[in-house]
């Protein structure tokens, strides 16, 4: 009596499996992998279709062979996820290269999706992703959600251009780049320089160093009367101005100077490398006093230069008028030396117009130059 009992449910158990509709190829598809992650390599099915339905009889593998891994009677509803991980119970045994692989998922038919998985990648902050498909396999990184719906794309172009593995993309990765195609050898070279110091003289910025210079990266703050013209003795030397800011690049100088430049600018970020590495570096020290251009001239009423102090000392700057009169001081006695100039304005509200002589006076240098005061 027992054996019939058994038997029935077994029958019963047996006519509901027949029962259940299989899966269609396309409405379930592989929506997400990974091949080098934590949690460890796992693939992804997603049930897009209406119904719940069967995989029974679908296979997965890295190749067309499908000699690794067919599906049992496993039961998937309209919008679930089934996960397989690597070596796991019923699972897939097909590791997934970290290299790029393909993952073929098949019907009982024989029918093939094929999807294609790029090199194993990580964030910034040392996450591995995933990657994420559509039904037509096309696929983007994404951060790990096995069994969730697929987070949004991850843009990769960036950290793809991390060529040194510091976490970040500069001109590190440019001259170990260059190095590597130009030496065939990405170890560095015997005459990389340790240390470096940058140079601002006569409206041109160079840069002096005990060894072989790679690269130079800068961030420069300046005025809207700025402008820069690059090296043209370098490998590549180019720049970008956005409002008052202007970010540039210098890759593999030939020469010591950089670039030349008219108006007043701040140095706000300076990387310096050699074939490899990041350079020390000293920043910009102006080889000699200056008194910049005013600006604006001819004015009304107000107008602005810059005092350039390489060294501490004691410095006057005077206005004169045509009869050599002193009409205003901006500025007088000790001043300290400073990598950033000294901003002097004058306020001519209560002069005449006219033409006016503004001279400064240190050790060893006088500058004079003309302003024109129109009201």
């Amino acid at each position: 009596m027992r054996m019939k009992i058994g038997l029935i449910i077994n029958i019963f158990l047996l006519s509901i499996s027949f029962s259940q509709a299989p899966c269609i190829l396309g409405e379930v598809y592989v929506s997400e992998a990974a091949n080098r992650g934590d949690p460890d390599d796992y693939i992804e099915v997603y049930n897009n279709g209406s119904e719940e339905c069967t995989l029974a009889g679908f296979q997965l593998d890295d190749s067309e062979e499908l000699e690794d891994f067919t599906f049992g009677y496993i039961i998937l509803a309209s919008g679930d996820f089934w996960i397989g991980y690597e070596d796991s119970t019923d699972s897939f045994n097909s590791g997934l290269g970290s290299d790029g692989d393909i993952v073929v998922f098949a019907d009982s038919d024989g029918n093939m999706l094929t999807i294609i998985l790029e090199e194993s990648i990580a964030t910034e902050d040392g996450v591995e992703l995933s990657q994420s498909y559509g039904s037509d396999g096309t696929g983007c990184y994404t951060l790990p959600t096995p069994g969730e719906s697929n987070a949004d794309c991850v843009e990769i172009s960036c950290l793809l251009g991390d060529l040194n593995g510091d976490g970040g993309y500069n001109v590190l990765d440019i001259v170990t780049l260059a190095n590597c195609v130009l030496n065939n050898n990405c170890g560095g070279r015997v005459d990389d320089a340790s240390e470096a110091s940058l140079i601002k003289k006569d409206n041109l910025v160079s840069i002096e160093a005990n060894g072989f210079i790679g690269g130079v990266q800068m961030t420069l703050q300046h005025g809207d009367d700025f402008s820069i013209e690059m090296t043209d003795r370098a490998m590549f030397a180019d720049y970008l101005t956005t409002g008052n800011e202007t970010r540039l690049l210098v890759i593999s100088p030939e020469t010591e100077d950089l670039f030349s430049y008219n108006g007043e600018f701040e140095i706000t970020e300076v990387i310096v490398a050699n074939s490899q590495y990041e350079v020390s570096v000293d920043l910009p020290i102006a080889a000699s006093f200056n008194l910049s251009d005013a600006y604006p001239n001819p004015f009304n009423p107000v107008t602005t230069m810059t005092l350039t102090m390489p060294m501490a000392g004691d410095i006057t700057v005077e206005v004169y008028n045509l009869l050599g009169q002193v009409v205003a001081t901006l500025a007088s006695g000790y001043m300290e030396a400073s990598t950033t100039p000294y901003t002097l304005t004058w306020d001519a509200s209560n002069a005449s117009s006219g033409v006016y002589f503004v001279q400064a006076d240190a050790e060893s240098f006088t500058k004079t130059q003309k302003l024109m005061l129109v009201k």
